[in-house]
């Protein structure tokens, strides 16, 4: 459940609202035009970007994650839901573009978990990675407001291999896409570190005397 004194932030060129609790962040932008262009001009996508930035960073440090999802690829994700939204060239008014992110300790990993309401993709399959689409070509019906051919979800999945994490794709029941990202947390550093050091005073114990480990 999101809390009932959720932030709401608008002026005269946007409109969106967020609401956060301790693990999750919605942002939901609703459509007050029936022109799809003219819907996503109005979309501060910068602003939501650091809002959206500044959750994700704040909770992974609280988790004791070093690693984090670069502010750039936030980006990405967030214009990739507009576009994803406008997908079929029309939008309708009173309906909203709703965009969440979820962030969760699920044994020694650290899920964060991006998900929208936009169209989705055609994979076959639940879940995928981002090599199973890169090669795939953009439909003719398929309208890009902000560019892109899957080139930022590339660079986010190579940002997070090189960290050691993992990054995965799911394709909604509902429709929309799901993106989820893994890491370990530092605990799980420190729980390997401290069974060495048991491993090492427990070979020192039935070392002989005359021995000594370097």
């Amino acid at each position: 459940m999101f809390s009932s004194s959720a932030q709401q932030l608008s002026s005269s060129d946007k409109n969106y609202l967020i609401e956060e609790t301790d693990n999750s962040i919605k942002c939901t932008i609703p459509v007050n035009t029936p022109n799809f262009y003219d819907f996503c001009k109005g979309i501060d996508h910068l602003e939501i970007k650091g809002v959206i930035d500044s959750f994700v960073s704040k909770k992974l440090a609280e988790y004791g994650v070093k690693q984090n999802i670069e502010r750039y690829d936030i980006g990405e994700m967030v214009k990739n839901s507009c576009d994803s939204f406008v997908s079929k060239r029309s939008v309708e008014i009173g309906t909203n573009l709703e965009i969440l992110v979820n962030i969760k300790r699920e044994n020694d990993a650290v899920i964060v978990k991006f998900k929208d309401n936009g169209k989705g993709l055609d994979t076959p399959g639940k879940f995928f990675k981002v090599s199973d689409i890169v090669n795939q070509s953009w439909s003719s019906k398929t309208y890009k407001f902000f560019g892109g051919n899957k080139i930022g979800l590339e660079q986010m999945n190579r940002s997070i291999e090189r960290q050691g994490g993992t990054m995965q794709l799911k394709k909604r029941k509902n429709g929309g896409c799901a993106v989820y990202v893994k890491f370990f947390s530092d605990n799980k550093t420190n729980a390997k570190v401290v069974d060495d050091q048991v491993n090492v005073n427990e070979k020192q114990q039935n070392e002989p005397e005359n021995c000594s480990i370097m």
